[in-house]
């Protein structure tokens, strides 16, 4: 089974165990959003990707994103380097793995000393952003500029909304990779929770950076998961429609992994 994917019978929860893991997963969530709508032809979905591009920006504002993916270069290349004395393992990918690494730090050094320095620059962007956080705000009386520029052909607004996009390249490119070495790194495994409930502590040489919890699609479960890098606990919940859920009392088999690298 594909780590990075759940399978098609599967819903998959994800949850972060430190800030860093939790930055990504949110940083990525916003780079989903954007792309997904960006694909649309609908006017509405211009506008759901200026407010991802809106929200990757505030994100980038509270945290410095480049510092935090550096890191996670890093941290990612020193796990990996050692496993070239491991004469069992797949030496060719390994090497591509790391060059991949080093070449996503590269592009990351050559950033500038602001994320998106252009996009903040640019007058008719900011004019939409500063409206996006007044309830209504890009109603056609308020930024008629920008109602006239979603009511042009999806083709033209796709190429500037590539064109802003373009601006987090690097950014994109150092995240899908190091989300990618820690999904990979760890198989999903059969686990029992006992009356709905999972608790586990765990040791000072364990640095979990992920948990991945896959759960039948027609389950009709859910899980809430809390963690940190000393445990994890896990909930389990019978979804009631838009009540309040039903707490399981019963014993939950399902898979999960936990995300070392």
């Amino acid at each position: 089974m594909d780590n990075a994917t759940p399978p098609l019978t599967a819903t998959l929860y994800e949850h972060p165990l430190n800030e860093g893991a939790r930055t990504l997963l949110r940083l990525e969530h916003l780079f989903n959003q954007a792309t997904h709508h960006l694909q649309q032809p609908i006017s509405w979905d211009g506008h759901n990707t200026v407010a991802a591009i809106d929200q990757i920006l505030n994100l980038s504002e509270r945290i410095d994103i480049k510092k935090e993916l550096c890191k996670e270069l890093e941290r990612h290349n020193n796990k990996l380097q050692p496993l070239k004395m491991l004469p069992d393992l797949d030496q060719d990918k390994l090497r591509s793995y790391l060059d991949e690494l080093k070449q996503a730090h590269h592009a990351l050094q050559n950033l500038g000393c602001r994320i998106g320095e252009n996009l903040r620059n640019d007058e008719f962007l900011n004019a939409i952003r500063q409206r996006l956080a007044i309830p209504g705000g890009c109603c056609s009386f308020d930024l008629p500029a920008y109602h006239y520029w979603l009511s042009q052909p999806p083709a033209d607004r796709e190429a500037q909304l590539h064109r802003w996009l373009s601006n987090f390249q690097a950014i994109y490119q150092a995240l899908y990779l190091c989300l990618k070495l820690t999904r990979q790194s760890a198989e999903p495994k059969a686990v029992i929770a006992r009356r709905g409930f999972l608790q586990t502590t765990f040791s000072s040489q364990t640095r979990c950076q992920m948990l991945r919890v896959f759960l039948p699609a027609n389950s009709g479960r859910y899980p809430e998961i809390s963690g940190n890098k000393h445990r994890m606990s896990i909930r389990f919940f019978r979804a009631n429609g838009t009540k309040r859920p039903l707490l399981i009392e019963q014993d939950v088999a399902f898979e999960m992994a936990c995300c070392m690298l």
